[in-house]
């Protein structure tokens, strides 16, 4: 059959699935690169926590920061685990999700979730170095 005869429905309907594929696939390959980020960011935090570094830190804001890369970690995983089951980006968005067989949020709120967590666990590992021991006496180490 040439391609002239094609049913143009048919690689309309082809197409269209290739694109939503295409989709969930980016979005797999983002949030496993996110992951990769948040594991070095998190030895990068602990090794400062731990002394290892030679920069004064607030230690418990560097504490406080580890605990929220670590649940944008854990959200990254709920995204990544769950977007194989996907046929489209709006199948995910809307499916609730948690871990095991419990429904917590759903897709899109998972995806919120990872990246507010991240950036405040940047922002609070900025500020232990902003804030650091020497900074302020009234601060607790």
């Amino acid at each position: 059959m040439s391609d002239a005869n094609a049913d143009p429905d048919k690689a309309d309907t082809n197409a269209l699935r290739t694109f939503k594929y295409d989709q969930v696939k980016t979005l797999f390959d983002y949030t496993k690169f996110h992951i990769g980020v948040y594991l070095s960011l998190g030895t990068l935090l602990v090794a400062a926590a731990a002394g290892k570094m030679p920069i004064n830190f607030r230690h418990w804001l560097v504490w406080l920061a580890v605990l929220f890369i670590g649940l944008a970690g854990f959200a990254g995983g709920m995204i990544a685990s769950t977007l194989p089951q996907c046929d489209s980006l709006k199948s995910f968005e809307e499916m609730v999700i948690g871990p095991g067989d419990r429904q917590w949020l759903p897709g899109k709120s998972w995806t919120i979730f990872e990246h507010r967590c991240f950036w405040i666990g940047i922002i609070l590992g900025a500020l232990s170095v902003l804030f650091g021991p020497s900074s302020s006496p009234c601060l607790p180490r």
